[in-house]
């Protein structure tokens, strides 16, 4: 609504191209020419949240595709540790 009452419609591209993976709920992309492509990510898996952030990709696939596989190593990572506490 605005200041007056009005209701207007908005619609908006997410350019984030992993939140319709479903288990990652979004943040911020962006660029600029010192920093290069960036990426801040959110996801949740088993109510264990993680947040990713990559700086500096050449290219848009390499920022979710390095986002991706970090998220990939970080779950492995808290799997792992996971397990490790359940045997100790």
């Amino acid at each position: 609504q605005t200041v007056k009452g009005e209701k207007h419609r908005l619609r908006w591209r997410n350019t984030n191209e992993l939140v319709t993976h479903g288990v990652f709920d979004g943040l911020k992309t962006g660029y600029t020419s010192s920093a290069g492509g960036c990426l801040v990510l959110s996801g949740l898996y088993e109510e264990q949240r993680f947040y990713i952030v990559v700086l500096g990709s050449s290219t848009k696939e390499t920022r979710f595709l390095d986002a991706y596989n970090l998220f990939q190593w970080g779950l492995a990572q808290w799997q792992n540790g996971q397990q490790a506490n359940i045997h100790d």
